[in-house]
């Protein structure tokens, strides 16, 4: 359903559209009964969005000439003017820009209307605010009445247009170039006036005000239109008839309606033919009005708002649920086929290892061999044939001639570090270690008790020896023949029958010898 309240300055219409329709229309007078009235039928109707079209006599229109400025200073400009002729007017206050003089500085010509006694709308604003009645905005007829002179065939130029909406009053509108210049409301006594002389005279007294103001020249054609109820179509015709720099055109009622699609709406004036064009505006938000007045449209369409995100939101999650639903139908189907070769492929490794047991079951062997081949490598690098050779050169000296050799204990050993301290965990064959001759000698020398300084003598004069060799890094006493120690000395001197048994156990030397190998 679409609504509209038609104000014209006494009593409020109210307007009904149902599917693209008219539905009806009525009528409330602005007494105690009359708002009574209003407010109940407010009560009984849905709260939808509705529109107010004004068409009352306190409004005034007048053309200003500002310099022409920008941004800030052009709305400063605006207010000044709003401020000096229309400071009563609050919210109720409408311009607009219609082009630049032709001449001088080219100043911005700028149109302003205004409701110049609000305060006789306000009454019907709260009822409908206090029945929570959405209000979209505020028509002004008179500015709203560009939308029909295309369809009364009206070019360019000064336009008059004359139509009469209620019985008590008839507008008179200015146009030029398809612009409202100015429009005044008059009042009429139907009963004993001539309608058709009463229009004349109606219209050469605008034009001889708009052209004493300059809005006109005097030798400029004016395009005059006139909307006549049936009643006085006749009257009109044959009064109003066109002249030099005068064409005038006299239309019905009725047939305006029909161009403007407002059929049905009853009535012998033109208030449905311009609550019509209003309904039908969804350019325009309105002409007057403040945010107070708006207040509960802007909260409607917020609602609305949440309820279309709400609705998007619960599609959206709709088609999410569908689509994940879906994708997890695949999914499973994948995974039941992933599944299907997956045991494909473990019934073919299976058969495929059963193949391989028995090369698996070899790889201890494989292990060792690796293994063996390792040492070999290590032991290709250095040969024990070196150190036996220099050791069998110094114990060949007659200096050492009371030690016997008895166990040689020969092995390979690296080093990575740059002191040349031993590492053991370092493996003999990696390439950036150095290799080492590393035995342990174990020998004995004849020791008796005239000659044991010459048998611990003999040991180390030998690892002397040993040292002076180049080759050899490190020699190491780890036994002497007899104990050094004060208490083994002196058990010796005592010439005891203990120490005389343990003289052959104390002729046993062991030394441990280091010599450089090449490098690995």
């Amino acid at each position: 359903m679409k609504r509209l309240f038609y104000y014209s300055g006494y009593r409020l219409t109210v307007f009904h559209w149902i599917n693209g329709k008219f539905a009806g229309n009525y009528y409330f007078d602005p007494t105690e009964a009359g708002r009574e009235e209003f407010s109940h039928y407010l009560k009984k109707t849905p709260p939808v969005p509705s529109r107010i079209l004004v068409d009352v006599i306190e409004e005034d229109f007048r053309i200003e000439t500002l310099p022409h400025a920008y941004g800030s200073d052009r709305k400063a400009l605006v207010q000044r003017q709003i401020e000096r002729f229309f400071r009563n007017s609050g919210h109720y206050v409408w311009h607009e820009f219609q082009g630049r003089e032709s001449s001088g500085r080219r100043d911005d010509r700028v149109l302003f209307a205004a409701l110049t006694n609000p305060d006789m709308l306000k009454p019907w604003l709260k009822q409908i605010a206090d029945a929570d009645v959405p209000v979209r905005g505020i028509w002004s007829l008179p500015l709203l009445s560009t939308k029909i002179l295309s369809r009364l065939n009206a070019g360019n130029g000064n336009v008059f247009l004359i139509s009469q909406q209620v019985s008590s009053n008839i507008r008179l509108s200015h146009f030029k170039n398809g612009r409202l210049v100015s429009s005044r409301s008059t009042t009429i006594n139907l009963e004993g006036t001539d309608y058709g002389h009463f229009i004349s005279e109606q219209i050469e007294q605008t034009a001889r005000f708009l052209a004493n103001k300059r809005s006109i020249g005097f030798d400029e054609a004016i395009s005059i239109h006139i909307i006549a109820p049936e009643e006085f179509f006749e009257s009109v015709q044959t009064t109003c008839v066109s002249a030099h720099l005068r064409n005038i055109t006299v239309h019905r009622t009725r047939d305006i309606e029909k161009k403007v699609a407002s059929q049905g709406i009853t009535g012998p004036y033109g208030n449905g033919i311009f609550a019509q064009l209003c309904s039908d505006d969804h350019v325009t938000r309105g002409h007057y009005g403040g945010t107070a007045d708006f207040s509960i449209y802007n909260r409607y369409l917020a609602g609305k708002a949440l309820l279309g995100l709400a609705a998007a939101l619960t599609l959206g999650s709709l088609l999410l649920a569908s689509w994940l639903y879906f994708d997890s139908q695949r999914m499973q189907a994948e995974s039941r086929e992933f599944g299907r070769q997956t045991a494909s492929i473990n019934s073919q490794y299976q058969k495929q290892l059963q193949k391989l047991e028995p090369v698996l079951a070899q790889t201890g062997l494989m292990k060792a061999s690796v293994d063996l081949a390792e040492k070999i490598a290590a032991s290709k690098q250095i040969s024990p044939q070196h150190f036996m050779t220099r050791l069998s050169r110094i114990f060949s000296s007659n200096r050492f001639n009371l030690l016997r050799i008895a166990e040689i204990e020969w092995q390979i050993v690296a080093t990575a570090s740059e002191d040349g301290e031993l590492n053991t965990l370092v493996p003999v064959h990696l390439q950036s270690a150095t290799l080492l001759h590393q035995a342990t000698i174990k020998g004995r020398v004849p020791v008796s008790a005239d000659n044991i300084r010459d048998a611990v003598n003999q040991v180390n004069q030998l690892a002397e020896h040993l040292r002076e060799d180049k080759q050899i890094q490190n020699v190491q006493i780890k036994k002497l023949p007899v104990d050094t120690r004060s208490s083994g000395r002196l058990t010796l001197e005592a010439g005891s029958k203990a120490a005389a048994e343990s003289l052959p156990e104390a002729g046993e030397f062991i030394l441990s010898v280091t010599m450089k190998g090449k490098t690995a």
